[in-house]
């Protein structure tokens, strides 16, 4: 009886730990000979096997024209200027080219960036005297005394606000602007929108990486880890009852003498 229980438990243990032993010595094999395949020479870049590593991916980017010398991106809730990545953020609404640097206007943010694209300040939304920006305008009267020396109007769901030269002081603004038109994606520019997602994506994880994380289990983090440690467990079991099912079978076939020495 208790012969049979040990084989069923070696078989079914077996066959439930078969799927895991594959892939350890699928996995270790590989491993093995790392330096003749040139495994940490080639890059995965699988768009789920990033999500993994927390790396996102994308196969395609909102392009816009912000000023003459800068393009503006929008890659899965990503701000990017000219290739430089600013914040994550909602879709622009302007691009603003100031004397001494950019401003982009998003509907509940300002990001203000320096003349050689890097983000300087960022104004939250906590701080603006608005929920919500529609868009931007200049006012008919710069010189009017409501108006700021930036002499830009932003058009909210509060009302109109002017801000000064520095975008550090907002005040109402009740006079009569021109709109100017929202920021729209433009066609073409290929290169640029290749460029980016690349630097977005990065140069992807070492096949090595991946599969020395999928050998130890690591790859799924704590539940791979723990079919991993399940199954060198399971391997353990293996071993032992399959040598106490061979030794009570060969005690079995032996003569009634040798089991009474």
């Amino acid at each position: 009886m208790k012969r049979q229980l040990l084989l069923n438990i070696h078989r079914w243990l077996g066959l439930g730990a078969t799927f895991f032993l594959i892939i350890l010595s699928v996995t270790g094999l590989l491993l093995n000979h790392t330096s003749t395949l040139k495994l940490d020479e080639i890059k995965v870049r699988n768009s789920f096997i990033l999500g993994l590593y927390g790396l996102e991916s994308a196969d395609s980017a909102l392009v816009y024209q912000g000023t003459d010398s800068a393009n503006i991106a929008y890659i899965k809730d990503n701000l990017f200027f000219n290739e430089n990545f600013i914040s994550k953020s909602t879709p622009p609404i302007a691009c603003l080219e100031l004397k001494d640097f950019n401003a982009i206007l998003t509907q509940e943010s300002i990001y203000l960036i320096s003349q050689e694209g890097h983000l300087i300040e960022r104004i939250k939304p906590e701080t603006l005297p608005y929920e919500r920006l529609k868009g931007i305008g200049e006012a008919t009267n710069p010189n009017a005394p409501d108006t700021s020396s930036a002499a830009y109007i932003l058009n909210t769901v509060q009302g109109n606000f002017t801000v000064d030269s520095y975008w550090m002081t907002f005040k109402p603004f009740n006079g009569d602007f021109v709109s100017i038109p929202n920021l729209e994606p433009s066609l073409g520019n290929e290169p640029y929108i290749e460029r980016l997602l690349k630097n977005f994506q990065g140069d992807g994880v070492p096949l090595y990486r991946v599969l020395l994380d999928l050998h130890s289990g690591k790859l799924f983090s704590i539940p791979g880890q723990t079919a991993m440690d399940l199954t060198a467990i399971a391997i353990l079991i293996l071993i032992v009852s399959g040598l106490l099912s061979w030794n009570k079978k060969r005690r079995i076939k032996l003569p009634k003498h040798f089991h009474n020495e």
